[in-house]
């Protein structure tokens, strides 16, 4: 009897190590990824970044991913430059650790060329029409729901794929204007803190982070 007990203890933990060895859990545990949005470069203001991931177990992941912020099509305003931070905790959960939620934070500064109205305080005249540039500084965060699907025989292509709600503020500051011309703005207070809109600084508005990204685990 304690025999027999003891091959069974032997056969169980056979298997564990067995079980462990196998790719997925071999890539899950690994350390370090990196990851892409090739669908970045579609988004109104285009993002070009690299994201780094380090697994500090099956469940929880450190995730940051550094962007350069442009657009190709000419618009009012439009942005010639910029750059986006964000820093993300993720807990994977469910068979296989195929799902996970997150929480981000984002930090994103903004350059536009743009053309507006101004009124010069001295003379009281207008100046329609007036070349300046408009700098927004924007910070917030958000929560993230996300699922992966891992692609290759060996578990370390992936594609991960997001969706969530977040909560951030503008700060905007019109750049080489001259001294005393004030902006011409006939909007409320109250569309004004709510803009979605580059334009105009906003202590409260939504957004909502999506993406699709292709991972590379290390």
């Amino acid at each position: 009897m304690e025999e027999s007990r003891e091959q069974q203890m032997q056969q169980r933990l056979a298997a564990q190590d067995a079980q462990a060895s196998k790719p997925l859990f071999a890539t899950d545990s690994a350390r370090w990824s990196l990851s892409f949005n090739p669908f970045g470069l579609l988004e109104p203001v285009s993002a070009v970044g690299l994201g780094v991931g380090y697994r500090t177990s099956q469940h929880w992941q450190l995730w940051l991913e550094s962007s350069y912020l442009y657009q190709m099509y000419n618009d009012k305003p439009a942005a010639f430059g910029g750059v986006r931070e964000s820093l993300a905790l993720k807990y994977y959960f469910g068979a296989r650790q195929s799902l996970f939620f997150a929480a981000e934070a984002r930090w994103k500064q903004v350059w536009f060329h743009d053309v507006q109205d101004f009124n010069d305080q001295n003379t009281g005249l207008a100046d329609p029409g007036y070349h300046y540039t408009l700098k927004d500084i924007i910070g917030g965060g958000a929560i993230w729901f996300g699922g992966m699907v891992r692609l290759s025989d060996d578990h370390r292509w992936r594609i991960e794929f997001n969706a969530g709600l977040g909560i951030k503020s503008r700060t905007v500051e019109r750049q080489g204007v001259p001294e005393g011309w004030t902006y011409t703005h006939d909007g409320d207070f109250f569309s004004s803190a709510f803009s979605w809109t580059a334009r105009h600084s906003a202590p409260f508005t939504f957004y909502f982070p999506a993406a699709i990204r292709l991972v590379r685990v290390l």
